[in-house]
């Protein structure tokens, strides 16, 4: 009557921001919640939605919490690692399960790496300590304590705790362990050590291997292909040309950064010689046609 909100067929507008708060909080809570609900339900924004949901309820509830959960990875495939990270973070505090909502926060921590929300990790992990978890989630903790350390602290020290961890997982998850051996092949290229990476391609090879995971298993072809270019053993080169099969397979985005950040330092760091340098050069002209590098 005084114009005060606008009700339209797929809108309510208020007249100022104000009013809209003031009928916000003098709604009683459950009515707010329930409101809550119907917007987050009714939104095609993903990080709009799970805002909306997660105000939606006043204590756990296991179904949201997947919802919550499902619509992080919209936000990843958006590029949206940090509003992805909020909402694994609230799908934590909506989970009843404690050992699910520690498995979000090592999650959401793992895509704050490389962000400016990368400060928060620690507490994340932290916090995720506190719940009851298996020894492979808490290796998937420790690997990244290591692999956010290494930026500061040794990385020859860094290289051997990613190894023995895969040393301790191999047996119950030879994937998780096959990863962290070729997360450990980027500080032991930084470190110089040349012998070591090529002995932990092939472990990691060999690993992936018996993980039944095809992508991996493609992965850990690819860095040994690098390692022995890197050693000038010709066998490296058929290997290594596998790259275009695991673009086009496993997508631009996820390989671009594994090249990128595994095999090109092992060819660039290892082996400067003008051969390396041919395979760098069309690797990269043929990830930048693919959008897969800036």
């Amino acid at each position: 009557r005084r114009h005060l909100v606008t009700v339209g067929a797929r809108v309510v507008e208020f007249d100022h921001p104000t009013v809209r708060s003031a009928a916000s909080h003098g709604a009683e809570g459950a009515h707010r919640r329930r409101a809550h609900r119907l917007v987050g339900g009714a939104m095609v924004d993903p990080a709009a939605s799970v805002q909306h949901l997660g105000l939606g309820v006043a204590g756990p509830d296991a179904q949201l919490a997947e919802r919550v959960a499902g619509a992080s990875d919209r936000l990843i495939e958006l590029g949206a690692p940090v509003e992805a990270a909020r909402a694994l973070q609230l799908a934590a505090r909506l989970s009843p399960d404690q050992s699910a909502a520690a498995v979000c926060l090592r999650k959401a921590a793992e895509l704050l790496v490389d962000t400016v929300e990368a400060p928060a990790i620690g507490p994340l992990l932290d916090r995720a300590d506190l719940a009851t978890t298996s020894v492979v989630e808490q290796i998937r903790r420790a690997a990244l304590r290591i692999r956010v350390g290494a930026r500061s602290d040794d990385v020859a020290d860094a290289a051997d705790e990613l190894v023995a961890l895969a040393t301790q997982v191999q047996q119950e998850d030879p994937g998780l362990a096959a990863r962290l051996l070729l997360e450990a092949l980027v500080p032991q290229v930084r470190s110089g050590r040349a012998a070591d990476v090529l002995r932990t391609a092939r472990r990691a090879q060999a690993v992936a291997g018996a993980a039944d995971d095809e992508l991996l298993t493609l992965r850990a072809e690819v860095a040994l292909g690098g390692a022995l270019v890197a050693a000038r053993d010709p066998a490296g080169g058929p290997m290594l040309d596998r790259f275009r099969e695991l673009l086009a397979r496993e997508g631009t985005i996820q390989c671009g950064a594994f090249l990128a950040e595994v095999v090109a330092p092992i060819l660039g760091f290892l082996h400067r010689s003008a051969d390396a340098k041919e395979l760098l050069d069309h690797l990269e002209s043929d990830l930048r046609d693919r959008d897969a590098i800036p």
